[in-house]
């Protein structure tokens, strides 16, 4: 998000998280956009969760209590006990692109006791999203054992999917979608109130 009328519009319609990038080679930098101040005097009930890719610990940290936020999201090359390390301060999310052969129980184990929920897109170049949906057939021999997030152009079709394929547990799931360069990679659906293991939300 990068306009402060976006993310109360969110909040407005009850949906659980908005997503802050704060890494300065985006084009969606809220550096450039929104203070901490302003975030913080905005008085949300909406999640603020913070995106960072390989940012240092201190600065991070700093970056936390200046804008309020609630959760972290890493897309970066940050290691278990890099993880660990932040998951002592705040809720972490691992971020993890994932190709059409990749091991993915084999690439999350080293990170399952040291992050709080994981986020699965697709792999493409550099550390952003590509807006393309991976094969999320992927998923199911995996045996996650956490609370997951699917990113990657998710349309609202594919709901009925994401349910039945992986079990969610609800008999509701709200999305918002916008059209827009700057809202697009930050409209969310609703988290689901799914059990261990299962898709937890999607954002497009």
């Amino acid at each position: 998000m990068t306009q402060l009328d976006q993310v109360r519009k969110l909040d407005e319609i009850g949906i659980d998280f908005a997503g802050f990038i704060f890494y300065p080679k985006s084009p969606r930098y809220v550096g450039k956009h929104i203070s901490g101040e302003q975030l913080r005097k905005a008085r949300l009930r909406i999640a603020k969760v913070g995106e960072f890719v390989n940012t240092p610990y201190e600065q991070m940290m700093r970056t936390v209590d200046e804008y309020g936020l609630d959760m972290v999201q890493l897309h970066g090359d940050e290691t278990p006990r890099t993880c660990e390390q932040i998951a002592n301060y705040i809720s972490v999310i691992k971020v993890f692109r994932l190709g059409e052969n990749d091991p993915i129980s084999w690439i999350i184990k080293p990170f399952e006791e040291s992050c709080d929920m994981f986020l699965f897109d697709t792999l493409g170049a550099g550390y952003g999203g590509t807006g393309k949906k991976f094969n999320w057939d992927l998923l199911k021999p995996a045996g996650i054992d956490k609370l997951f997030f699917l990113s990657g152009g998710i349309e609202p079709e594919d709901t009925v999917q994401l349910i039945t394929d992986h079990d969610a547990g609800t008999d509701e799931l709200r999305m918002w979608l916008t059209v827009g360069a700057d809202v697009r990679a930050s409209a969310v659906v609703q988290l689901l109130p799914a059990g261990p293991g299962k898709a937890a939300a999607a954002s497009a």
